[in-house]
């Protein structure tokens, strides 16, 4: 059982001095085209326990489904097979009609392909079965282990596995058990989480949806008692939506607003800061994550990577429904300011770096770039209350590094329920944990 692990271990810590950082690491592994990177992921934990000895307790829990690198490749010819065959038919249906739009048809249809992915998904499934021992040395196996992370030895993981199971997803109860064991603060000591595995903001983190991670995190957490980090190395969590469902469980979120190559966050670097932290105050986690953070470097690197402070942004929330609230009623006689708040809203959208399309499907805004917009293109009886909401938000957002035309945290302005229609495992929008002004403010857009 994955919640019996630990109870010995626990009792034999008792005398012991606490370790300076204590990580639990959960690794979704299950989709196969990112698996061994994400499987490698532990072997670096290794690492890093190598190097702070005493100072890192680490546990870590990795889930993934072990296709063979055959068959990787195999799955991966095949989707790229279907996926031309499919731009090919869809061109010569329109030869039929004129020879012309042939060629326009097929680059069209290979244009919106990429965009949804295909080719991302196609050329890193034939990558992951290619290079699959490059990435880690470990053996195919299938289901779910924990394990009790020792300093690295070999290119396979070294650790001691504590519990396994058969499983081909991440599901909360799992994940829940877990943390129950492993999520237990102590004084002075920083208790960080670790999340890797596919993200897509409040509707997905890792295979369960946002909500759900935010009740597991509600039921683990006592009444203010917080946890201190929480590291999430998946594309565009740094959201809005999601992140407002952190405040009273969290304490900072290291995360990006969009998406994240698998072995571009390197953990150690942060680890190593945290380490060297005199106690898990707010201020010496704040600086110690700055440090780190400002160390990263290297190909690839983040493409947008933010720092978090949970508690300034359940500030930043409460003013953003007060101004929302005040804003909607003066609409009510002042038509023109729902025309401020629509181009406010026009400016502040942007692309993911890859699939550009697929962004403006979704409609995502930066959230820093609206709250300036706002500022310039409403009235200037607003812009003293603007100005200190940008304050706020800046304080939200302490350190934030990557593209230039972000700031750092994400919002969807329209509700995506539609997705779901697609993939029935997305989490619905969550507007009731969100201030009533704030969603009065997106009404008049």
């Amino acid at each position: 059982m994955i919640n019996g692990v630990g109870g010995l271990r626990a009792l034999s810590n008792l005398n012991s001095k606490p370790p300076r950082v204590k990580l639990t690491a959960v690794i979704d592994a299950s989709d196969e085209v990112v698996e061994p990177i994400l499987v490698n992921k532990l072997d670096e934990v290794e690492k890093i326990k190598g190097e702070l000895g005493e100072n890192l307790e680490a546990y870590g829990l990795i889930i993934r489904k072990g296709t063979s690198p055959k068959l990787k490749v195999l799955k991966g010819i095949l989707e790229g097979i279907s996926g031309t065959a499919l731009a090919v038919a869809l061109a010569m249906f329109y030869a039929s009609i004129s020879p012309i739009l042939a060629p326009i048809v097929f680059l069209a249809s290979a244009y919106l392909l990429h965009q949804f992915g295909l080719t991302h998904h196609v050329y890193y499934e034939t990558l992951s079965g290619l290079k699959h021992r490059q990435f880690t040395g470990e053996p195919d196996w299938r289901g779910w282990r924990v394990y009790e992370v020792s300093p690295d030895k070999t290119k396979a993981i070294d650790s001691k596995v504590l519990s396994l199971g058969r499983a081909k997803e991440l599901s909360p109860e799992m994940l829940k058990a877990f943390l129950r064991e492993e999520m237990k603060p102590i004084p002075k000591r920083v208790d960080v989480l670790y999340m890797t595995g596919h993200g897509f903001g409040y509707m997905r983190v890792a295979s369960m949806k946002g909500s759900q991670f935010s009740q597991i995190l509600s039921e683990l957490t006592k009444a203010g008692e917080k946890l201190d980090v929480l590291i999430l190395d998946s594309c565009l969590m740094s959201n809005l939506e999601f992140l407002a469902q952190l405040r009273g469980k969290v304490k900072y979120v290291i995360a990006s607003e969009d998406e994240i190559d698998a072995r571009s966050l390197h953990l150690e670097l942060i680890l190593e800061e945290l380490s060297r932290a005199r106690d898990d105050s707010r201020d010496q986690l704040k600086e110690a994550l700055i440090r780190g953070l400002s160390k990263l470097s290297g190909k690839p690197e983040p493409k947008s990577l933010a720092l978090i402070d949970v508690e300034e942004l359940s500030k930043l929330m409460d003013k953003l429904d007060k101004f929302g609230r005040k804003l909607s009623a003066d609409s009510r006689d002042k038509p023109h300011l729902r025309e401020a708040v629509e181009l406010a809203l026009k400016k502040s959208d942007y692309s993911l770096s890859e699939k550009k399309l697929y962004a403006k499907l979704i409609g995502y805004r930066d959230l820093g770039k609206f709250l300036v917009n706002l500022r310039e293109e409403l009235p200037p009886e607003y812009k003293a209350q603007l100005e200190d909401i940008i304050k706020t938000y800046e304080r939200v957002v302490p350190y934030y590094r990557g593209r230039p035309n972000l700031t750092g945290i994400s919002f969807y302005p329209r509700k995506t329920n539609y997705l779901r229609v697609f993939k029935p495992d997305l989490d619905s929008y969550p507007g009731d944990k969100l201030p009533e002004g704030w969603r009065e403010l997106m009404r008049l857009a």
